[in-house]
């Protein structure tokens, strides 16, 4: 993968939150906090560690003091509140965006896990985990929402792609 792919890659994944975040805006506070069991029992939990992994990534990547950890739920009560760290967030990677090139994607990159611990891959891979894991909980989300009644947007890389077409 090249710079331009994963760029694409991260457009969808925001198109895909942004999409989401339409639906979550029609809840009611009861269904945003509602323990619907899974990973991070509600939604509004489920978004922050999405949106939370994303900080701590950006963080990483730039070269910043990683955070001990994620965000706390008591931090971000509000779903205003998490959507102004993902605004806060998405200005970083549009950042690092710029300065990316080819060439570093194949570059060694360390950092430390959240159990202290050294890891090194290629940049490459730490960007396609990012990518993949906002996937993999946005499926979660998509799950929740029909947990509570609300239906949820289709968020498929095709039907991303197909849009893009009619642009």
């Amino acid at each position: 993968m090249n710079t331009v792919d994963f760029h694409r890659l991260f457009s969808y994944n925001e198109w895909a939150m942004d999409h989401q975040l339409t639906a979550i805006r029609r809840l009611t506070e009861e269904q945003l906090h509602r323990d619907l069991g899974g990973s991070f029992g509600t939604i509004h939990r489920t978004l922050l560690h999405l949106v939370g992994a994303e900080e701590l990534w950006i963080t990483r990547l730039l070269g910043q003091e990683t955070p001990s950890g994620l965000p706390e739920p008591a931090n971000f009560p509000t779903l205003e509140a998490v959507e102004r760290l993902l605004g806060a967030t998405r200005q970083k990677w549009k950042s690092y965006w710029e300065q990316l090139d080819d060439q570093q994607l194949q570059l060694p990159f360390s950092y430390r896990n959240l159990r202290g611990e050294e890891v090194t891959l290629a940049l490459w891979q730490a960007l396609h985990h990012v990518a993949n894991h906002g996937t993999y909980h946005r499926g979660q989300l998509t799950s929740m929402l029909r947990m509570v009644g609300e239906t949820p947007p289709a968020i498929d890389a095709l039907v991303y792609y197909l849009a893009q077409q009619q642009r």
